[in-house]
């Protein structure tokens, strides 16, 4: 399941923010069998080939150092399908990371309301009181309708509303960092959280459908189906075993000679 599209070329993107990463570039000697990461031109200068990004820069050509050593032991830099999935990893974590300043405001918001419940319960009577000995009658009931809620808020209306927003909030944290350092628990947590989600979030379409609601939906089933086939959870595909990284020596070979 792929969310990002082959074309677009991450690894220069990443290579424009990080740099590249140059093995030959270091290398004091070039041995034939390194013809895949580095030439040396007859005129002193060095081409190195990015093992991420595949472009061939011009480096300075090291005066003393040793080889590269085993090709097979190179540690190359994440790219192609692997760095997509970091990538959009990242990016639900971005998400993760919003709802819970969201819950977390959210939260604020319900405790000041608490503390400052008893000065809102009289600001709210004498309003009414007013509207009821007012000669003219207002334009609309919403108002008298709010006052009345605000009136009759009790803490015990709001104490849940506080718990469970604090808790989302913390959740969505830990998600988010989990999803963020790429652990493994985090992507089970995160397709759990959000499945339980999913039924409220139908039933809450049932009701009323709005482009907000839609777009919740959507997004929540793409993160389950995404991380569920992706990263091979619940034994999907094989199970949590990870892709075999590619072989440096062979995918950096050299040029056979035709």
């Amino acid at each position: 399941m792929r969310l990002i599209p082959r074309s677009w070329h991450l690894e220069g993107l990443v290579c424009g923010l990080r740099g590249h990463s140059l093995p030959a570039a270091r290398a004091g000697v070039l041995r034939p069998q390194d013809a895949g990461l580095g030439v040396d031109l007859p005129d002193g200068r060095r081409l190195a080939r990015c093992i991420r990004c595949d472009l061939w820069q011009e480096v300075p050509r090291p005066t003393s150092g040793s080889d590269l050593g085993e090709l097979h032991a190179l540690a190359i830099p994440r790219r192609g399908e692997e760095l997509r999935e970091a990538l959009v990893l990242r990016i639900i974590a971005l998400d993760k990371a919003l709802h819970a300043l969201l819950f977390a405001l959210a939260a604020l918001a319900i405790g000041l309301l608490e503390l400052k419940l008893g000065g809102l319960h009289n600001f709210a009577n004498r309003l009414l009181r007013s509207l009821n000995h007012s000669t003219t009658q207002p334009s609309s009931t919403t108002v008298t309708h709010w006052l009345h809620r605000l009136a009759g808020l009790r803490r015990s209306h709001l104490q849940p509303l506080l718990f469970g927003a604090t808790a989302y909030a913390v959740l969505e944290g830990v998600e988010a960092w989990g999803l963020w350092r790429e652990r493994r628990w985090a992507e089970y947590l995160t397709v759990v959280a959000t499945s339980a989600l999913i039924p409220l979030e139908i039933y809450e379409l049932t009701l009323r459908v709005t482009p907000l609601k839609v777009a919740g939906l959507v997004v929540n089933v793409a993160i389950v189906a995404w991380l569920v086939w992706t990263k091979r959870l619940f034994g999907l595909r094989g199970g949590p075993q990870r892709r075999a990284r590619p072989d440096p020596a062979a995918l950096f070979a050299a040029p056979s000679a035709s």
